[in-house]
């Protein structure tokens, strides 16, 4: 956590409930027993709904509980300490996949995209397991994006982008993820050197009921095409968000309308169909989270 700092384990479990201390000791048996798994979203062009990447989701397989939505554990991941490890399996883990993808459909345009939280860039070792991952996984960088918050970025702005930059010279792209709904910053968009901005899903929500977000969505469109920047669109769940963020120049596109996190096999089925179909959207009449007996079930069509 950086210079100076320290967490006092008896106190933090002193003032935890029973059902937090037992997650946290829940969650590293998870870690050593390997219980997590991953669900892969795809990215698609907002056009014509090609795959262009598909974002790394992680879910537990719990033992008793069955798939775990992530909602229900990463906030016990930061708090226990225990994030780094479970981000260092991701991302392992991802590359191990993206290299089984790129072998089968490479080279082509895609990239698999992974959540980077403020407690892994602190650590010391992080770039040392960013390289540990292209290694052994063999996976071109090129093919891997690193998402990360305005949030995540602040809490040492000096360490976080000294840890992004070394990963950027490898090749593997960077992305500002939740774009708007924090500590949004111009100053932010223009320093650090970002390949992509993620449009949050709370204006998204708004296309074509709120004025203001969707004058909001226009406009950051157009910022981040000013600065070079790819745009992708958080949460899209209907149609009409669709057609206006063509009409708008957003680049991709990503939720429930174009499909939920799936398994890796799903994700691969879908691709292979690709190689020589068009993909068109189709909507979701479903937009629960991918979890359960159907979350296998893809909500792209192609024709």
């Amino acid at each position: 956590m950086g210079k100076g700092n320290f967490v006092v384990v008896d106190s933090l479990r002193k003032h935890e409930s029973g059902r937090r201390v037992q997650q946290f000791d829940e969650l590293r048996t998870a870690i050593d027993e390997e219980q997590f798994v991953l669900h892969y979203q795809p990215v698609v062009s907002a056009l014509d709904g090609s795959i262009v990447g598909a974002e790394a989701l992680l879910r537990w397989m719990h033992p008793e509980r069955g798939l775990v939505s992530p909602a229900e554990f990463v906030q016990d991941l930061e708090y226990s300490g225990l994030m780094p490890a479970a981000g260092a399996w991701v991302l392992h883990t991802a590359a191990l996949q993206a290299r089984l993808w790129y072998d089968e459909f490479g080279p082509r345009d895609f990239r698999v995209k992974l959540n980077v939280s403020a407690s892994q860039l602190a650590q010391p070792n992080f770039n040392a397991t960013i390289d540990s991952a292209l290694h052994r996984s063999g996976v071109r960088a090129d093919w891997l994006c690193l998402e990360i918050t305005e949030g995540a970025l602040l809490q040492d702005v000096t360490r976080a982008w000294a840890a992004l930059r070394r990963a950027k010279g490898r090749g593997i792209a960077l992305a500002l993820d939740d774009f708007g709904t924090g500590y949004s910053s111009l100053t932010h968009l223009r320093s650090f050197n970002l390949d992509y901005l993620k449009i949050d899903k709370s204006f998204v929500d708004g296309l074509g009921h709120s004025q203001e977000d969707t004058a909001i969505v226009e406009h950051v469109i157009g910022l981040a095409h000013a600065l070079g920047l790819k745009v992708v669109a958080e949460g899209v769940e209907e149609e009409s968000q669709q057609k206006a963020l063509v009409a708008m120049g957003c680049d991709y596109a990503q939720g429930y309308f174009c499909s939920r996190p799936q398994p890796p096999d799903v994700v691969t089925r879908l691709l292979r169909i690709a190689n020589n179909t068009r993909q068109v959207f189709e909507p979701s009449l479903d937009t629960k989270p991918a979890i359960g007996a159907n979350a296998a079930e893809p909500l792209i069509r192609v024709s």
